[in-house]
């Protein structure tokens, strides 16, 4: 069912190892997964196939998790032998006897269950009204693991075999900075952090000095360009930028073009002078725009999102290459074929829209595969860490500040332990305090954790490195 290369793909991707030297190991050298008890002498580590992917199981009842989940080193797996008592499920060659390590959990069917969305084609019919897979009827969610990126866990005990096995590998306490990469992320809703009437009375305002600009010196009008730059938020996210080496932390902003069905949301036109100022302040900050998909290309993304990526390359004069879907109304996992076709090749929709956590399973990006072929593509997927609305709206967590701060400092917190990619989502409108009792504030709380956890890093790494 499913062909090597998406195999020797997902073996590189959860041992994630690195030499001591510093360059990316290929994993597939020393991981194999196999039964064949010829083809195991090749290796130093050996992963045990469960039969998940035979071309007669695949995609059948008797072969989808079932609960209570089986553990290995501790961590959840979904297919294969789990951990007896105290005894972990792995084989170790005898004394005085080459071979390799056996582990008997399926760690690869287990990552591709949750990378490729598996899940969401075994249950087409569990949607929401717009189409959407509830996180609270997935694995990860009834599972318990939703808070944790088990894939990246997976990988930190199999470098830990390698390292027993001989190979010589980087330490996981040597990495210098906390996180890999950060995405602060922000749906632009409104153009500026404001109220809707303050946004609307800005508009008109801007309007009334442009009619009048040729005049503006005879009639002594006076406006100060301040008053516009409400996108305070950019100001908290420099903040963090400035924390971090160059290149390490970036911010987007996902435009949503217009559209027909774009009902419940206040959508601003790509032409507005406000737009034209919220271009001003994305050059000002170095902020990276991207495609906010509306809700025609949910329901028909074979159209539609081309049509909107020309739309803001119309505006913004380059070619987007990131996208997401508003309100996360990603479908079905091969409406991303259609992403992928439109020219884009980075999505941030991955996130349940009533569970913040870890998606995919994983705290990194990682290449999409389609479920319903097994098959690999180019198209990369960034996990959303935190999505703003699944924390407070009533369709999501529904948390009180303090619970949402805990649970979200949680998830950052094994995000860096991960060395993984961190993305926040947040609305700008949720960013006015006078919008929301507390986004506001909790999204400054969590730049701030972010800017004390790669202090600490730099610190402990200063310390253990000294000459």
């Amino acid at each position: 069912m499913i062909n090597q290369e998406t195999i020797r793909y997902l073996i590189n991707f959860v041992a994630n190892a690195t030499t001591s030297a510093g360059t990316i190991l290929s994993a597939d050298r020393w991981i194999g997964y196999t039964d064949d008890p010829e083809q195991m002498k090749r290796y130093l580590l050996v992963i045990l196939p469960s039969g998940f992917f035979d071309i007669n199981k695949y995609g059948t009842e008797e072969y989808f998790p079932t609960f209570p989940l089986k553990k290995w080193h501790e961590i959840p797996i979904l297919y294969g032998q789990g951990d007896e008592k105290a005894e972990y499920a792995d084989t170790f060659p005898s004394d005085g006897k080459s071979g390799p390590i056996i582990i008997h959990a399926d760690l690869i069917a287990s990552a591709y269950f949750l990378i490729s969305r598996y899940e969401e084609i075994f249950k087409r019919k569990v949607r929401d009204e717009f189409g959407r897979f509830p996180g609270k009827e997935s694995v990860p969610f009834k599972g318990n693991f939703i808070h944790r990126p088990i894939i990246d866990e997976y990988g930190r005990e199999l470098r830990h075999l390698l390292r027993k096995a001989g190979l010589a590998l980087r330490k996981e306490d040597e990495l210098s900075h906390a996180f890999n990469r950060i995405y602060l992320a922000h749906n632009i809703i409104s153009p500026f952090c404001m109220t809707p009437w303050a946004e609307r009375t800005m508009h008109w305002k801007l309007r009334a000095v442009w009619l009048l600009r040729r005049f503006a010196f005879k009639l002594k009008i006076r406006f100060n360009t301040s008053e516009i730059n409400q996108t305070k938020f950019l100001d908290w996210d420099k903040s963090v930028e400035r924390s971090y080496p160059e290149g390490i932390v970036r911010s987007l902003f996902f435009m949503l073009t217009p559209g027909h069905r774009n009902d419940g949301k206040r959508v601003y036109h790509l032409t507005s002078f406000t737009i034209h100022l919220l271009r001003r302040a994305m050059s000002r900050y170095g902020v990276m725009p991207a495609l906010s998909c509306n809700r025609e290309c949910n329901r028909e993304p074979e159209e539609s999102i081309l049509k909107a990526r020309r739309m803001l390359h119309q505006q913004f004069g380059h070619w987007v290459s990131a996208a997401g879907f508003a309100n996360l109304c990603a479908r079905e996992p091969e409406d991303f074929i259609a992403t992928f076709n439109a020219g884009i090749r980075h999505d941030f929709s991955m996130g349940y829209f009533d569970v913040p956590g870890f998606r995919l399973g994983t705290a990194r990006p990682v290449q999409f595969i389609n479920p319903s072929f097994g098959k690999l593509t180019e198209l990369v997927m960034h996990p959303l860490t935190i999505v703003d609305t699944s924390l407070s709206d009533k369709e999501g967590m529904r948390m009180t500040y303090e619970e949402a701060l805990g649970y979200a400092q949680g998830l950052v917190k094994k995000t860096a332990e991960v060395h993984g990619e961190l993305t926040l989502m947040w609305n700008s409108d949720l960013l006015n305090k006078e919008n929301h009792e507390y986004h506001s504030k909790l999204y400054r709380d969590l730049l701030r954790l972010i800017i004390d956890l790669e202090h600490k890093k730099n610190d402990t790494y200063q310390v253990t490195h000294q000459p």
